[in-house]
């Protein structure tokens, strides 16, 4: 998204050579998903960028693809055997320390380290974000009560893996998110993905009219009428075509106001990075 975790370490150099190597990775995306009919568009900032910039958001570290639910559980079924031989597929599946919802391509023999997770046992190479979207019930009150409970259940989940996002925010922070420390004591990792996955799978069959971001901690407000993402436009992103919603301007409206308007400095954030190895592509 385009906000991220408060701090950041590159050098404007070193971000141009992140950026063309997940633009590598987005364009073996678009190629395993054209080959197999999956259904894919530029998510969040990587789709402000698009519009914005016809390419990456200049102070942007990060690119996301999003998919609804059903085209996502495509690519994961196939992406393990078509993935080019530089890169892997990273979730829950792949790593039992991964501490995230969504699954991640890195790409072998770099590395790129988060302050919110430099505890964190599982593999940390330059990567893209891979966002599934869910149904959202058609209930309000009940959508709402499940976000929320989503939210907790991830948090949960993101401590038992040591990825700490109150790392480098300060104390009110750290006490914010006390409890959530103390609670985590009493869950198993394994019973908590069980716990995510039947909370949004739960109207996976229904008729629902939004979907929501399968992140966690942006599910409370980062949703959408679910006919916005089912039909798609290709547009330009550092040269390349990538799709992105039709009705992207109602999209980017929803998430950012006025998107076409430059954030003020102070406000262009990036991941917060302590450890960049470019390995052999430097």
């Amino acid at each position: 998204m385009e906000m991220a975790q408060v701090g950041g370490s590159m050098t404007g150099e070193e971000l141009k050579k992140v950026q063309t190597l997940q633009l590598e990775m987005a364009k073996e995306v678009k190629r395993i998903c054209e080959k197999h009919g999956i259904q894919y568009f530029l998510d969040a900032g990587t789709m402000l960028g698009a519009v914005r910039h016809k390419g990456f958001i200049p102070w942007d570290d990060d690119l996301d693809i999003g998919f609804l639910r059903e085209e996502y559980d495509k690519f994961l079924q196939v992406a393990p055997q078509e993935l080019s031989e530089r890169y892997y597929l990273q979730n829950s599946m792949s790593d039992d320390d991964y501490g995230m919802v969504f699954s991640k391509i890195r790409l072998k023999g770099t590395k790129f380290v988060e302050t919110i997770s430099q505890e964190n046992s599982a593999s940390k190479e330059i990567y893209i974000d891979l966002f599934p979207y869910d149904n959202r019930s058609n209930d309000e009150k009940l959508a709402k009560k499940e976000a929320g409970e989503f939210r907790i259940l991830v948090h949960l989940l993101m401590i038992k893996c040591r990825i700490y996002v109150w790392e480098g925010q300060g104390f009110v922070k750290w006490l914010k998110f006390l409890p959530f420390q103390f609670l985590a004591v009493f869950f198993t990792k394994q019973d908590l993905r069980r716990r995510i996955a039947m909370l949004t799978r739960r109207h996976e069959k229904e008729e629902c009219r939004q979907v929501y971001i399968h992140d966690g901690t942006a599910a409370y407000y980062w949703y959408f009428p679910k006919k916005i993402l089912q039909k798609t436009v290709m547009v330009e992103f550092e040269k390349e075509l990538f799709p992105i919603p039709q009705r992207f301007e109602e999209f980017l409206s929803t998430a950012y106001g006025n998107y076409m308007e430059l954030p003020p400095k102070e406000k262009r954030k990036t991941h917060n990075i302590i450890e960049l190895d470019f390995g052999e592509y430097k």
